[in-house]
């Protein structure tokens, strides 16, 4: 059995995943606009926080950001009662960058889509 236009689809294929593999400057983008939004929606007493909100450098697959002060993460994610050890803390969880990233979903998504739409437009173009 021969598959006609096996040959082109495999030409294809492949050209969308050259095309595909590497979102670095997609992800550098989503990477300011999270930063950004973890930036305006951090707890504020003195501004430090919101301050230490950075974007790692973007890789081919994602956009990470992180908030370099050490209480970082006892905000965002709260700190039980700790007796005896310099007092209850109970901090309430304050999941900021995760507020962030949902005010961003729609955004996040359309730039994705743009990117992959472009890609694509140029497998769509590429000579057969």
């Amino acid at each position: 059995m021969t598959v006609q236009g096996a040959a082109v689809l495999a030409r294809t294929l492949h050209t969308a995943a050259r095309e595909l593999r590497d979102m670095r400057s997609t992800n550098r983008l989503v990477g300011v606009r999270l930063v950004s939004a973890g930036r305006g929606g951090a707890p504020r007493r003195t501004g430090r926080l919101a301050g230490s909100v950075r974007a790692l450098p973007p890789t081919t697959d994602a956009a990470d950001v992180v908030a370099t002060a050490g209480y970082a993460g006892p905000i965002h994610f709260g700190v039980g009662p700790r007796i005896g050890l310099r007092g209850p803390h109970n901090i309430k969880a304050r999941p900021w960058l995760y507020t962030a990233l949902d005010s961003q979903r729609d955004p996040i998504v359309s730039e994705y889509a743009d990117a992959v739409d472009t890609a694509l437009s140029k497998v769509r173009g590429a000579p057969e």
